[in-house]
């Protein structure tokens, strides 16, 4: 999960673990908001390339939507080779 504002409006880029389910928001991969601009201050703001066209797990959500549908959340931690 990371966490930014950009244009007055605080996102967070959250991972389901489970692979393939994406919440409905208005930051969704679909949504109308994602522009060739806004994408582009998105992707310098996290510093990585992302993809809207993908079932991946990964998912924008604005932070006052996350606090309503989420009252819980699991962090782990992932280590490569270990």
């Amino acid at each position: 999960m990371s966490a930014f504002e950009l244009d007055s409006v605080r996102l967070l880029h959250v991972k389901n673990p489970w692979g393939d389910v994406e919440i409905k928001s208005a930051y969704s991969d679909k949504s109308n908001v994602w522009t060739p601009q806004f994408k582009s201050k998105v992707e310098s703001m996290i510093g990585y390339t992302i993809s809207l066209n993908e079932d991946d797990g990964l998912f924008f959500i604005e932070y006052n939507e996350f606090i309503e549908h989420f009252d819980e959340i699991t962090v782990g931690l992932y280590m490569e080779n270990a």
